[in-house]
């Protein structure tokens, strides 16, 4: 959780809503009132009106729905139709959804205080390790949050180290979309089932985790382990799962039972109605929606059709059989066509940041030495990036901005930190290294990388180089995937 998004191409949609036109409204004329008969009432006859439909395009069928599970980037799509948060994040903060508010130290919902610890206590010591307290163990007291005041414990002592909880409150008359209520226990379920062994997932939250228990149908206290100080505190939250439905069934089995892994039940927009293997998912709207008073969601329906190939998704996008191409669609090849069909009005296209940053990494040592191992100079490659004055002159000859603009469309954005620029953290006083070919020529030359025939074609050589053998060339290769956009770079 704690890697940071850059912005890449994430999301291709394409949005093509038509709205039924509305049949008139038939009406029985009454018989004209000289015809002396019995006269039937006027009838007016209200039709009914049209669903209305949304396609989605997947690039593949999910294999399990079950939210523990190893999920696929198309199950995530579908689950997003089922559930709804219970917190989103837009523009890098936390929003509520079916809680009442984010919890924070400044409101009191989340608190910090001194607890008292003993021999033998569960703590968290001074290394972020889960540890029983003994004689030795270096661990913060209260109001310590560095090294430099950690004490080292005596085995006999009671001292106070800080414990967070955290209180999180569900909203009011919440309902799973089979009508039974969604309450607080349904959140413990939840983290009773992400605790079990048989459940594949992380572990490092609730390891250190005093306890997580109910106040009432809708509040839930989150409890840490003594020194632990999380930062993330606010989504320490399990979503609900509905403990009424899969409670009678072992933890390892849910991975693979129909009710949770292919028909879960959920509280968001919609619910699953059919399930054809290979071809598609359909859903209904849930009329037990806790949004639904406010006319969510707006179709009637949702298909999810599965079409893997990138050309043929595309088909059915442009013959009016998708109307949104998912971002598991494979469509590195079709940006280029898909911004000139927006410009034509033919389509939408909308990217958006993801959790993903390409770069071009250097190994600083030969790999041999990452084994302990220290080889001869005519048995490895010689120390080509110690001086860092070479990584800087690499950086300098890459054309990065180019790759952007070419490559990913203008989509993206050359990224200088692992934070994007836009991030309310990113640091924007650190050392770029923008496009300067003339620059890194100039350092290349100061390091002793000679370009002894004033051809840039040809590999520079060393001399005077420190650590690497006079007349060593200065070459690099180039090592990556298949993927459309990778093997573009290349050419830069």
């Amino acid at each position: 959780m704690k890697t940071h998004p850059a912005k890449f191409l994430a999301v291709l949609f394409f949005l093509a809503l038509t709205i039924p036109a509305c049949t008139p409204v038939a009406t029985v004329p009454p018989v004209p009132a000289e015809v002396t008969a019995t006269v039937t009432p006027a009838v007016t006859i209200t039709p009914t009106p049209s669903l209305r439909s949304l396609n989605i395009c997947l690039g593949e069928e999910p294999t399990s729905l079950y939210p523990y599970g190893n999920l696929t980037p198309s199950a995530r799509s579908v689950l997003a139709a089922i559930y709804d948060g219970p917190m989103d994040v837009s523009d890098y903060t936390y929003e509520p959804i079916i809680l009442e508010k984010v919890p924070n130290l400044e409101d009191g919902d989340a608190q910090v205080g001194p607890v008292s610890v003993t021999a033998g206590s569960k703590v968290v010591d001074s290394t972020g390790n889960v540890v029983t307290l003994a004689t030795g163990t270096k661990i913060r007291p209260s109001d310590c949050r560095a090294d430099d005041c950690a004490v080292i414990y005596d085995g006999s002592s009671s001292l106070q180290m800080d414990q967070m909880v955290v209180t999180f409150t569900l909203l009011k008359d919440l309902m799973w979309s089979d009508g039974e209520p969604l309450t607080s226990a349904d959140s413990i379920y939840s983290y009773q089932l992400a605790s079990d062994n048989d459940t594949p997932v992380s572990k490092y939250v609730i390891d250190r985790t005093a306890s997580y228990e109910a106040a009432d149908d809708q509040t839930i206290q989150w409890w840490g382990l003594p020194g632990y100080i999380d930062p993330d505190y606010y989504t320490n939250f399990w979503m609900p799962l509905p403990q009424h439905a899969w409670s009678e069934f072992p933890a390892a089995d849910l991975q693979k039972l129909e009710v949770s892994s292919r028909l879960p039940v959920g509280w968001g927009p919609y619910i699953i109605d059919d399930w054809q293997a290979g071809k598609s998912i359909h859903l209904v709207k849930n009329l037990n929606y806790f949004l639904a008073s406010s006319g969510l969601p707006k179709f009637d329906e949702l298909t999810f059709l599965f079409e893997p190939n990138g050309d043929a998704a595309m088909t059915e996008l442009l013959n009016g059989n998708c109307d949104v191409l998912d971002p598991s669609v494979g469509l590195d090849g079709q940006v280029g066509l898909l911004q000139q069909m927006s410009r034509d009005g033919q389509a939408k296209l909308l990217s958006a940041p993801s959790m993903t940053m390409e770069w071009l990494g250097f190994g600083i040592f030969p790999a041999s030495y990452d084994n302990g191992y220290v080889l001869t100079n005519n048995q490895d490659r010689p120390d080509l990036f110690g001086d860092r004055r070479t990584r800087q002159a690499i950086a300098l000859c890459l054309d990065r901005q180019k790759v952007v603009d070419t490559v990913l469309y203008g989509l993206s954005e050359v990224p200088d930190t692992y934070l994007p620029s836009d991030h309310p953290l990113h640091n924007g006083n650190v050392q770029t290294y923008a496009y300067n070919p003339e620059a890194g020529s100039k350092i290349l030359d100061d390091t002793g990388w000679d370009d002894t025939d004033n051809n840039p074609a040809t590999p520079r050589v060393s001399s005077r180089v420190t650590n690497v053998p006079d007349g060593t060339p200065l070459v690099l290769r180039y090592y990556t995937s298949s993927a459309t956009q990778r093997v573009q770079v290349r050419i830069f």
